[in-house]
């Protein structure tokens, strides 16, 4: 009783200074990417008609995202992570002001937005591990499920301010005013984080971090179950990644609602992001307590998945797809944040900026890999037969590598 009382008593989360400006710049920097992203994918969309071309924007973002993490990785475990997330703030400024002023000439080609994702995916190889990495460096260890909680709400609850707002602002200002909004944000996210500094990694020694670069992946198949728990989380953004892809599509043909209802489907998983957050933040082991109702638990997630995404393939009426497309979500959220949670908690501080590098490199590039494919299968079958495809391998294999997991390994 008296721990429970103690424990109500300590300050929250946001009274810690560096946790509450990682979280800001979080906020600030993903909203203008969601933003940014919504735009370019219309604008795609809108100069090819063709699904394909979405799956080569995709392409040329998660081919590099899946091999690039194995050299970035190291670098947030050597070297201070929050100048590397600063310089890579500053790069991605720089683009988006590019594009803003492309844009405003009537200037964008289909080549540059897949020039565009490739310089992306290079950013996004340095600055994934290195931000994975650093929650664990400001927060107790006690309060770093919490901690994932929240960040996990609020960084993908950009998904619902974004998408609208880009959505809107597209329609009355064009999309050069989404394309440097977005710059205007990620240059406040830099101010945000620049006067933070933390030491960089150690090892066990005390001495600079130094281990091999693979050491992260070595981690992993030494404990089993993390290394399902890292695959879990991949099955997941395969199907949040594919149903983002051909959301363009479905906007443009089921149900046509132009960008500002494309802006509201996009902004339907980030309504089941805050659902999802406020849940976790309130129990954030709801999924991981207890290694057989955990496995059907996180089974569960995905089953409930792919029954919605396959009643949005159906073409429902617009409300009914709404729904399912955030209920899916959610379901998706719940299982994602849970298990990045779990394996952040056990591994050492020392390999965290090499396993997130794994995880980003089966999250970002194998699971946009896949996405590539759901879009052809669009373009061949068309996009209800493609997420009722996405869906069914989503329930499965989610199910099943949920199932598969026995106990917890040891640190």
């Amino acid at each position: 009783m008296a721990r429970s009382v103690a424990h109500r008593a300590r300050p929250g989360l946001l009274t810690n200074g560096p946790f509450a400006r990682l979280l800001c710049a979080q906020i600030v920097t993903q909203v203008g990417t969601q933003m940014n992203n919504t735009a370019g994918a219309w604008l795609l969309y809108r100069l090819t008609q063709s699904p394909l071309a979405l799956g080569m924007e995709g392409l040329c973002f998660s081919a590099p995202m899946a091999v690039l993490p194995l050299v970035t990785g190291g670098l947030a475990d050597r070297y201070d992570r929050v100048r590397l997330v600063r310089l890579a703030l500053l790069a991605e400024a720089a683009q988006a002001f590019a594009v803003a002023g492309l844009a405003a000439l009537g200037d964008l080609r289909a080549w540059m937005f897949y020039a565009g994702a490739v310089l992306g995916a290079v950013r996004l190889a340095v600055t994934i591990p290195a931000q994975s990495a650093l929650l664990p460096a400001v927060v107790e260890p006690e309060r770093l499920s919490g901690a994932v909680a929240l960040s996990s709400a609020t960084w993908t609850s950009s998904a619902l301010l974004g998408p609208a707002g880009a959505g809107l602002l597209a329609a009355v200002a064009g999309p050069a005013a989404v394309f440097a909004l977005n710059g205007v944000a990620t240059v406040a996210s830099w101010v945000t984080i620049r006067s933070l500094h933390l030491p960089p990694p150690v090892g066990p020694d005390g001495e600079p971090a130094t281990a091999p670069r693979l050491g992260g992946m070595r981690y992993l198949r030494q404990h089993r179950r993390l290394l399902r728990l890292v695959l879990v989380t991949v099955v997941a953004m395969v199907g949040a990644i594919g149903m983002e892809t051909l959301l363009p599509v479905f906007a443009t043909k089921t149900w046509p609602v132009g960008v500002v209802g494309y802006g509201l489907l996009r902004a339907a998983p980030g309504v089941a992001a805050v659902v999802g957050g406020i849940i976790l933040s309130a129990r954030p082991n709801c999924l991981m307590e207890g290694a057989g109702p955990a496995n059907r638990r996180l089974a569960a997630c995905f089953v409930a998945a792919a029954a919605c995404f396959g009643l949005f393939a159906g073409g429902p009426p617009l409300p009914v797809a709404l729904a399912a497309l955030t209920v899916g979500s959610l379901a998706l959220t719940i299982a994602l944040a849970s298990a990045t949670s779990e394996v952040q908690q056990s591994v050492p501080d020392r390999l965290r900026g090499r396993t997130g590098a794994v995880a980003s490199m089966g999250q970002n590039g194998l699971a946009g890999l896949a996405a590539v494919g759901v879009a052809g299968a669009a373009a061949r079958e068309g996009p209800a037969a493609a997420v009722t495809g996405l869906a069914v391998f989503v329930g499965a294999t989610g199910a099943a590598l949920s199932a598969a997991g026995r106990g917890r390994p040891e640190p």
